[in-house]
């Protein structure tokens, strides 16, 4: 049997994706579709967040999500001028 990923005996048998890599890719695809206000509001959102992990709060453990959230908006532009605006 080959290994996950490379083309095996043509069985046409996928591996299953779990639910939670879904359920990422959903909120991925729904955060890079925003446009307008609701995308600067998402993009202030996330970086209150990770605001949030400076001093006096130093709630460190969102800036994994802010960080996430911010390179998925960045990755979904079009061009280099959206991704900044």
């Amino acid at each position: 049997m080959p290994p996950a990923g490379q083309a095996g005996s043509g069985s046409g048998a996928t591996i299953p994706i779990p639910p939670s890599r879904h359920r990422l890719a959903a909120l991925k695809n729904r955060l890079g579709g925003l446009t307008g206000w609701r995308r600067m509001a998402a993009a202030g959102g996330l970086g209150v967040l990770g605001a949030s992990a400076l001093p006096p709060l130093y709630l460190l453990p969102l800036l994994i999500p802010a960080f996430t959230g911010l390179v998925w908006l960045v990755e979904a532009a079009p061009g280099p001028r959206r991704a900044s605006s």
